[in-house]
């Protein structure tokens, strides 16, 4: 009978520890990836500009960001019903949006990180003859704590939204430290037991 709740105990414990491992190991909600959050962020700051503000000339408007944010920005503007234009043309007044990133991901344990996205935003209007008019210059920071695991998902493709400093701890197998170890002690108790047991009966 001592046997078998030796021999019990020693598969409960292995079943604990592999739960802990398998849990540890799981990422159990969604974070918002950079590009959202710098594009929110980009949308905040239009809203603060009194150069946009006071913008009510028909305009053009170009940026450093990728197409797809590019566009929700221009239908932001035509929602604050500005009179403006994408592309090229020569029509009056160009307004350029120009970001420029500074972003950090430091790992403080196995599974999570600090995310740290802040940019400078800075907004450039020429007139109908490409001469600087107006300039403004915003800048933005934003801090979170994220799963280390996910950095090349929250990453994307635009270089503004990229980690150019990525702090990682070195790996170690807290099985081979910390589970092995710990079945080896119990595996060897239990037969130094059984076996003084044996010998009394």
């Amino acid at each position: 009978m001592y046997r078998t709740i030796c021999i019990s105990a020693i598969l409960i414990l292995m079943l604990v520890l592999t739960c802990i491992e398998a849990t540890a190991q799981e990422s159990s909600h969604a974070h918002e990836d950079n590009e959202g959050i710098v594009l929110s962020e980009i949308q905040d700051l239009i809203r603060q500009s009194e150069i946009i503000r006071n913008l009510n000339q028909p305009f053009r408007f170009s940026s450093n960001i990728p197409d797809r944010s590019r566009m929700i920005i221009f239908q932001q503007l035509l929602d604050m019903d500005k009179q403006v234009r994408l592309g090229n043309e020569n029509m009056g007044k160009h307004l350029q949006l120009m970001i420029y990133s500074e972003n950090s991901l430091r790992q403080i344990d196995r599974d999570l990180a600090d995310r740290t996205l802040s940019a400078e935003v800075q907004l450039y209007l020429s007139d109908e003859d490409q001469n600087l008019s107006n300039t403004e210059k915003f800048t933005f920071k934003y801090s979170d704590q994220v799963p280390f695991n996910l950095r090349s998902e929250l990453e994307g493709d635009w270089t503004a939204v990229r980690f150019q400093d990525t702090h990682e701890i070195p790996v170690t197998n807290r099985w081979r430290t910390y589970g092995q170890p710990a079945i080896i002690v119990a595996a060897t108790g239990v037969t130094v037991f059984l076996l003084f047991n044996l010998r009394s009966s």
